[in-house]
């Protein structure tokens, strides 16, 4: 079942997709189990426990919440995604991608939304329409007891805070993922080639702006 008034949302406010980075071997594993699975599930699963590596080291969020997916609006969380490759995986030989889903599933039954980072102090996330829309509000909570106003600048299609999340419960099936975004040709054709063991073709972009901390 899906929320019609968040469908009407994401057209008004023109977003195009939700995003979601991983690990080269976090792809290989979407791509063979044919879906995105939360922390939670990928624990579980015999087949990705050979070739699973978290994006990040820590999860500070309460445990409830690691059985779900955490997507990004138009624009990934460039702040964390700064602290997992050049921080936790500096000196790793793994490449990283971004996933373009379809924005359509942030209307999905179950689905939670949080205006800031879940890691932060406070960070309650909800469902429905009206959670939905505080991700975009003038004032929003960042967490820690701290909220901040929102850029008179900003585009419509994204959130008030850069570290707003969209929670997918469980798995996501690979159908959702509209293309994958590389930061250089020679990932995009290593890329490539995780694709092809697939049943599913999938578009990889070379797009190094998907890795950046630019909205407009």
């Amino acid at each position: 079942m899906t929320d019609s008034s968040i469908l009407g949302s994401i057209s008004s406010r023109d977003i195009t997709e939700l995003l979601h980075f991983t690990t080269n071997p976090g792809l290989t594993g979407i791509i063979a189990t044919e879906q995105l699975l939360s922390r939670s599930q990928l624990s579980e699963n015999q087949y990705l426990e050979h070739i699973y590596r978290p994006n990040s080291r820590y999860r500070r969020e309460a445990p409830k919440y690691w059985d779900y997916i955490n997507l990004s609006v138009s624009a990934i969380n460039a702040q964390f995604f700064d602290i997992c490759s050049k921080g936790w995986w500096r000196d790793s030989e793994m490449f990283w991608v971004v996933l373009s889903l379809r924005p359509d599933v942030a209307a999905d039954s179950g689905v939670l939304f949080a205006t800031g980072n879940m890691g932060y102090e406070g960070m309650l996330p909800s469902t429905g329409a009206a959670a939905w829309e505080g991700l975009f509000a003038d004032r929003t909570y960042y967490g820690f007891g701290k909220y901040i106003r929102r850029a008179s600048s900003l585009h419509p299609r994204y959130p008030t805070d850069s570290q707003a999340e969209v929670l997918y419960p469980r798995t996501l099936p690979i159908t959702a993922v509209q293309r994958i975004y590389v930061q250089s040709d020679s990932d995009a054709a290593r890329a490539d080639s995780v694709v092809g063991i697939g049943q599913h073709d999938i578009e990889v972009v070379t797009d190094p702006s998907k890795f950046s901390k630019a909205r407009g």
